[in-house]
């Protein structure tokens, strides 16, 4: 850790590699934000003194040091030039394991330490520092909700993260219907195996992360890890087959699918984004539209299933035709909303087809463009209507991931935009992509 005898705090073991390489990825992409947590506490911490398992010492004194721990963190990534965006406080902390560090605590515990870190890192003047909670599986929402039902904690809780490998993503908008002041973020999956079959596996990611976690309020999604040595060292006990966006050997480097998943939004996205609501017309069409606050908008489309369909898009008073093949996606790209020329993006159902790759540009008809309007539009129901050349495909891809159709956010619409026949309806929160590069207080674990 940082501190592994207590009072000797130190990033020595960071600077010759991790900082480096994130300041040289700050210097490529100035927006990038930098969300640090750890695995563990430092064993002097813990009530086994060990990173491996055990759980949080609850004697006041220790605590207070150890939200100082966090604060120390802070002030010496800050005077390397790296700012910390958010601190997540502890990762899957219902998770011990005795081969690598983890740290298990209650939620009340978990509670009282979001609440710790925060008292700290305010009375050191970093108030604009979010502190997240939970970082754990869709599976156990009441942990969440337990702590987040102490109005004390639940206000210094900037968000909550999620992670994909139990539960259904659904739990973010259960989450958030309780609690709509708490933050949604989606803060981890990572692909697993030999990636022998590259259209499953991005089809998974795309429906199951990039839009159904982006449907279910997240303003983050974070895949672990980026790029990976995958046949290098692993620890024991650790993940054998997890694989990063991108792997690398000694011959070169590979792009993962979820690395073409996330590219269909990311590759559009600007700081700032809001969703827009998007109707889903058939069983294996999933669909997430986004506004972008320079005007510029686009809708992603996953025809998750066969036949081919062609899609009917009502966008900002122009009406287009995009045809998508089974399997495969499309991100239908707008530069502004009175533009009436679309870019589009596919990744085809071949192995070795289309991936992430301009096409064409498509040209919508329609009345003169529509600018977004500022004022608040009343709260309506929206209405499906029949799409155009639209045949509801008549089975499912026999796969073991599951398919999820996430529920509709219930929210003030601001703008009256009409995507794939829908009542436009807008997001709170802003999409922001956050590149976790580190943990502060984990050793290396697993295939990391």
């Amino acid at each position: 850790t940082f501190e592994d005898t207590k009072g000797t705090f130190t990033i020595n073991r960071d600077e010759p590699y991790i900082i480096p390489t994130i300041k040289t990825s700050i210097g490529i992409n100035p927006n990038i934000k930098v969300m640090a947590l750890p695995w563990s506490a430092p064993a002097w911490a813990k009530d086994n003194n060990s990173l491996n398992g055990g759980s949080l010492k609850t004697d006041t004194s220790t605590l207070n040091d150890y939200h100082q721990y966090f604060v120390n963190f802070v002030n010496a990534y800050e005077a390397e030039s790296v700012p910390i965006w958010a601190i997540s406080v502890q990762n899957e902390p219902q998770h011990s394991s005795n081969d690598y560090p983890t740290m298990t605590m209650s939620s009340s515990q978990h509670g009282n330490l979001i609440r710790g870190v925060r008292s700290a890192l305010n009375a050191a003047g970093k108030s604009s520092i979010k502190v997240v909670g939970y970082d754990h599986n869709w599976d156990t929402p009441s942990y969440v909700t337990n702590f987040l039902s102490d109005s004390s904690v639940r206000a210094d809780t900037s968000a909550v993260g999620f992670h994909c490998y139990a539960g259904d993503v659904s739990t973010q908008t259960n989450v958030r219907n309780q609690y709509p002041d708490v933050e949604i973020f989606f803060t981890e999956c990572t692909e697993f195996g030999t990636l022998s079959n590259f259209n499953p596996d991005f089809r998974w990611a795309l429906r199951n992360l990039v839009i159904g976690a982006t449907r279910n309020w997240a303003s983050t999604v974070i895949e672990w890890n980026m790029v990976l040595f995958f046949n290098g060292p692993k620890a024991s006990g650790g993940c054998s087959n997890c694989r990063g966006l991108i792997d690398v050997d000694n011959s070169g480097y590979s792009k993962n699918p979820a690395f073409y998943a996330l590219g269909h939004l990311s590759r559009f996205v600007k700081p700032g984004a809001r969703r827009i609501d998007s109707t889903e017309p058939t069983s294996n069409s999933k669909t997430l539209a986004m506004l972008n606050t320079d005007g510029s908008s686009f809708v992603v489309i996953l025809n998750d299933g066969n036949p081919d369909l062609t899609f009917d898009l009502q966008w900002f008073g122009a009406t287009c035709t995009v045809f998508v093949k089974s399997w495969s996606a499309a991100t239908v790209y707008r530069s502004s909303a009175t533009s009436l020329s679309m870019e589009v993006y596919r990744t085809t159902d071949q192995e070795s087809g289309t991936r992430l790759k301009f096409t064409e540009t498509i040209t919508c008809v329609g009345g003169p463009a529509v600018t977004p309007v500022p004022t608040a539009f009343p709260q309506a129901s929206p209405t499906a209507m029949p799409v155009a050349g639209v045949t509801p495909a008549p089975t499912m891809f026999p796969e073991a991931s599951p398919s999820i159709a996430p529920t509709d956010e219930p929210f003030q619409p601001n703008i009256v935009i009409t995507v794939i026949i829908t009542f436009v309806r807008i997001a709170t929160y802003p999409i922001v992509f956050i590149i976790r590069i580190f943990r502060p207080g984990a050793a290396e674990v697993g295939a990391e």
